[in-house]
């Protein structure tokens, strides 16, 4: 009797260790699943982050040549505006050497044409 009350005391503890047993397995079995799982959902966010990053570079290159452009542009137009600015320039003083030398001889012909009819009249008076 005390062996069969010994053995009857055992069944439930061997009933509890056999639940823990199969719940340790589950929970073993549940994070491999997970681990697995896991592992799949970084697979397929590094291909996306790769996507992305080739995006990005992508669009930086593009950002980077119309920055590059537009410098140029500008630097362009600085270099016309300066030109134009050394034409003006230019033309100003051709203009004011040409007013100056288109006056000058205009008053001296002028002179000159009062000076040779004021001869010719003391010429013909003599």
């Amino acid at each position: 009797m005390r062996e069969q009350k010994a053995m009857l005391d055992k069944v439930p503890e061997q009933m509890i260790l056999s639940e823990v047993r199969n719940v340790v397995e589950g929970m073993q079995r549940l994070n491999n699943t997970l681990t697995k799982t896991e592992k799949d959902v970084e697979k397929f966010f590094e291909s996306l982050r790769k996507d992305a990053h080739a995006v990005m570079d992508a669009q930086l290159e593009a950002e980077e040549a119309t920055m590059r452009e537009m410098v140029q542009m500008q630097s362009s137009y600085q270099n016309m505006l300066r030109e134009k600015s050394a034409v003006n320039k230019e033309d100003t003083m051709q203009e004011m050497t040409h007013s100056v030398s288109t006056s000058v001889p205009q008053e001296n012909i002028a002179q000159k044409k009062e000076d040779k009819a004021s001869r010719d009249q003391t010429k013909s008076g003599e």
